[in-house]
């Protein structure tokens, strides 16, 4: 990601979201740390920015449970660029949010090793290209959100109003409903809206069993809907 999308705390997308705001360093701009205030209660919480030198469980978005990183949350957080494939080394992780950036380019194949892995939210970015076939290793997967992954214009916004060029994306793409979605049997919730995801929907689909919600709408499915979607109750 660009060096200067890190020098923010960002958007703190919780409950009381519209109460919260960044107040700044507490050494002056070349510090480490950030501030975040909610100005409903006065809490502030400070944090030590990305790629400080600072312990990464100290870092903005991080969460970590007995040393280990078990959450990175940076939705709408200005950030600019790929997902490094090393994000696979994180074996422990069970959330990722990085929904409402400007993320472009594929999902690395790494992602896959990330066994622990419960919640993955890539919404609203500019992701492109195919899934990676070792998504389907993330067997744990409660929640999948891969919406919105269409940028036409090819800009994004930074914190300070200008704007940089980004690759144009049509979404991602591939056969995310064959055979293989069968194996993500803990899946509650998918959505897959605004993409090119093709092929059809597998009946393996009924395997689901824990499904509640499903979003498949503006891709390019050809199929007709399987009858095993039916044995999923919880669907909604």
């Amino acid at each position: 990601w660009d060096s200067e999308s890190w020098d923010h705390c960002g958007a703190v997308v919780e409950d009381d979201a519209e109460n919260m705001e960044e107040t700044g360093s507490t050494l002056g701009n070349d510090s480490s740390t950030c501030t975040v205030t909610n100005n409903a209660t006065g809490l502030v919480q400070i944090f030590q920015r990305w790629l400080s030198d600072a312990d990464e469980c100290d870092w903005y978005g991080v969460l970590c449970s007995g040393g280990f990183v078990r959450s990175i949350e940076l939705a709408e957080n200005n950030l600019i660029g790929e997902i490094v494939p090393e994000l696979g080394m994180l074996p422990f992780l069970q959330i990722i949010d990085l929904s409402s950036n400007c993320i472009f380019g594929t999902i690395p194949s790494s992602i896959g090793q990330l066994s622990y892995l419960t919640n993955m939210d890539l919404k609203d970015n500019g992701l492109s290209g195919y899934i990676p076939m070792e998504l389907f290793n993330l067997t744990n997967l409660v929640k999948l959100d891969l919406s919105y992954n269409v940028n036409y214009d090819g800009n994004c916004t930074r914190f300070d109003g200008t704007e940089k060029e980004i690759p144009n994306s049509l979404g991602l793409e591939g056969m995310i409903l064959d055979s293989n979605i069968g194996r993500l049997e803990y899946l509650q919730d998918i959505d897959l809206t605004d993409n090119y995801f093709s092929g059809s929907i597998s009946p393996e689909i009924g395997k689901l069993k824990q499904l509640g919600r499903m979003v498949v709408d503006n891709n390019v499915f050809k199929s007709t809907v399987p009858d095993e979607i039916t044995q999923l109750i919880n669907l909604k």
